[in-house]
């Protein structure tokens, strides 16, 4: 079984550019080249990675972030909360992206978990859901999107009726790829409120950890269902993240 809490801050510590996360001093402000750059499993770059815990901000910027990080970096010296913080970046008319990031605890356990393996042979269930839940115009990634993450076979769904109502995927990991695993999950409207998520998510997590690898979870910090699921799942809050793309 992984050490959650050990993968957990290696592999934020890899968003920073470091081998462990700095805990030296109130502000830490590390060069990180990689920052330029968009990483896997993401749409755009974050020249700009604040990581809040533990009373320490830790700022991780490349070349493109760092004359701006020199200008709002002498107003933190006075902080206490993350608002303050944000508030400082917006004063610079930067768009601040707040995370909230988690370590995974404790296993929950199910009386009843109805969930399955997603696999290949579930591709039309798939499409079925995806159309209800998003609509989309053009099926053409679809079936590449599915069998690429039901190869890592960790994936679960809920089967109601014959239609699938609950999903997990599995993003693209950019650090750390074979140790490391987000969790993904999408309910369909209809259906969410009745603990199909859950039981998805804790058989995912449950796959993962008989493999080896770690589980993670990241938020929107104001989305305060995907909380309650993580919290729920076994997760604890792990820090703040701000991101700024200056693309």
């Amino acid at each position: 079984m992984p050490d959650f809490e050990k993968t957990t801050n290696k592999y934020y510590a890899h968003w920073l550019g470091t081998v462990e996360i700095p805990q030296n001093n109130k502000v830490n402000i590390i060069y990180n080249p990689e920052r330029d750059s968009v990483q896997k499993g993401y749409s755009s770059s974050m020249n700009l990675y604040l990581l809040y815990k533990n009373k320490t901000l830790n700022i991780s910027v490349g070349e493109k972030g760092k004359i701006t990080a020199d200008n709002f970096v002498k107003e933190l010296d006075k902080f206490d909360d993350i608002e303050y913080i944000k508030e400082v970046l917006k004063k610079y008319s930067l768009n601040v992206r707040h995370s909230y990031k988690y370590v995974f605890k404790k296993l929950t356990e199910l009386d009843k978990n109805n969930s399955l393996l997603l696999k290949d042979k579930h591709l039309n269930l798939y499409l079925s859901f995806l159309e209800i839940h998003r609509n989309p115009d053009d099926y053409s990634w679809a079936e590449e999107y599915f069998l690429k993450f039901i190869k890592k076979e960790i994936c679960h769904g809920i089967v109601v009726d014959g239609l699938l109502v609950c999903a997990t995927d599995a993003p693209d990991m950019p650090y750390m790829e074979n140790y490391v695993q987000e969790i993904g999950v999408n309910t369909l409207e209809k259906y969410r409120r009745k603990g199909y998520a859950k039981m998805a998510c804790i058989s995912t997590i449950k796959k993962l950890i008989s493999k080896n690898i770690c589980p993670l979870w990241s938020t929107s910090f104001d989305n305060i269902s995907s909380h309650n699921l993580a919290v729920s799942a076994g997760f604890e809050k792990y820090c703040d993240v701000l991101t700024v793309s200056l693309d």
